[in-house]
């Protein structure tokens, strides 16, 4: 009797945990019903963080309960920083607003409270379609060849605003790595920056990813135009076994530490976030929408046939990712800062 009367209060128990997940799968279609989902872009078009981002507004509504209308929004401005601070502030915090924001974003509060006006742990990270391997290009008529005379021979490189991820890049390896790149800003993005070092106005770019080469510029590495002197990652690409990885030529256990902190922003790869009082179940089906996005066979087609690699990171991971960078050592972070603050200062 007692064996039966468990299983039974066991049954019920369970019976009762599903209605209440299904209550709660039930709630989230009915507010996502006949609503639209923005997707704020903190870059113009045409470069890669708008093409994902487009990539997956036109897969996710089916995939979110509900499947409201998904729309687009570009927001450039300071690296991607002004639609950071518009989701996390001024944008409703009611899950109708997603922001797609550049790689450096979720630690610029570490580096510049000033600046951000959120706490990035406290920001609900969304999964990011693909982490990335950036690599330091220049061009063929550059001084610096290869990754050891970039540390005799000065090279221009162009980048965006002072503190965005191509300029914070090339500082931290100048910084730790003892390289002589000198920095050109004002570009808008990548594409502008990259086709400055085609006009001559510079000779490399700091952080170019690798499916962004392939996408736009792989018949200028194939005639020997761009050449790689540098990966920059949360860990090599084979697809580039001849190219020095950054991580291992840290001279030392410090140098190594603050690197791989660093590199926080490339295994994120692309980030997205909501706000940080949206309810946490419509975060949770959001960041299950997005999984499920990128698990799509129509997204995959979609993203194959613009050069878009798809590795996600799950929201879970991300979030993480970002708690450890801000949990590091204080001498570390110290020492980031410094190297953030004689870029903007």
């Amino acid at each position: 009797m007692a064996t039966r009367g468990g299983a039974a209060g066991w049954l019920s128990m369970a019976f009762a945990a599903m209605l209440a997940t299904a209550a709660r799968a039930d709630a989230i279609s009915d507010f996502y019903e006949g609503k639209t989902v923005t997707f704020i872009i903190g870059y113009p078009p045409g470069g890669a963080y708008d093409l994902y981002a487009r990539a997956i507004a036109k897969h996710i509504g089916r995939h979110i309960p509900g499947k409201p209308a998904v729309v687009i929004q570009n927001m450039p401005g300071a690296g991607s920083l002004a639609a950071a601070n518009h989701v996390a502030n001024i944008a409703a915090q009611d899950g109708t607003a997603v922001g797609a924001v550049g790689a450096a974003l979720p630690f610029a509060p570490m580096l510049e409270p000033n600046g951000a006006r959120f706490d990035a742990t406290k920001i609900n990270w969304l999964p990011s379609p693909a982490s990335f391997v950036a690599l330091m290009t220049v061009w063929h008529t550059a001084p610096a060849r290869t990754f050891e005379e970039l540390k005799s021979h000065e090279v221009l490189m162009g980048a965006l605003t002072p503190g965005a991820t191509p300029s914070f890049y090339a500082a931290i390896v100048n910084d730790v790595l003892k390289t002589k790149i000198r920095l050109v800003h004002g570009y808008d993005s990548m594409n502008a920056a990259m086709l400055a070092m085609q006009r001559g106005e510079a000779q490399g770019y700091p952080t170019a990813p690798v499916d962004s080469i392939k996408r736009t510029y792989g018949h200028l590495v194939n005639e020997g135009k761009i050449r790689f002197v540098l990966q920059l990652g949360g860990k090599p690409s084979p697809e580039f076994p001849d190219v020095p990885f950054v991580l291992d030529e840290a001279r030392t256990p410090e140098d190594r530490q603050l690197l791989d902190v660093s590199m926080g922003s490339l295994k994120i790869g692309y980030p997205y976030l909501m706000g940080p009082n949206v309810p946490r179940e419509r975060v949770a089906a959001m960041r299950k929408a997005m999984m499920d996005t990128f698990a799509d066979a129509d997204f995959r087609a979609d993203a194959a046939r613009q050069t878009l690699e798809v590795n996600p990171v799950p929201g879970e991971d991300v979030q993480k990712i970002v708690a450890d960078a801000y949990g590091a050592p204080k001498p570390v972070l110290d020492r980031l800062r410094a190297i953030y603050r004689g870029l903007v200062q």
